[in-house]
């Protein structure tokens, strides 16, 4: 899937890069096949971190900062369905 460099970055800095939470929910849901609620969003983030920290290797995406400037789509992989297990169980909390 290709995603927007902003929207990536609210999933690996935790910081919202764009005016809309929605845009959280559906790029999780795009990436893992799994709809989250509102409430969700945080162990969501928590257990989605390993799968993209394998995906993202640039560090610009991991510097915890609110960068409006980092802009561009870049390519990501959706989750298969063990990957997939794999996040429910971490945001579960049955795996960490």
């Amino acid at each position: 899937m290709r995603i927007d460099v902003q929207r990536l970055r609210t999933l690996t800095t935790g910081r919202l890069h764009t005016e809309h939470l929605q845009h959280c929910q559906d790029d999780i849901k795009a990436i893992t096949g799994v709809s989250v609620l509102t409430h969700e969003i945080p162990d969501a983030l928590d257990a989605i971190v390993p799968y993209l920290q394998q995906h993202v290797t640039d560090q610009r995406f991991w510097n915890q900062a609110y960068d409006p400037l980092h802009v561009g789509e870049m390519d990501l992989p959706e989750m298969d369905e063990q990957e997939a297990g794999l996040f429910l169980r971490r945001m579960k909390g049955e795996t960490r």
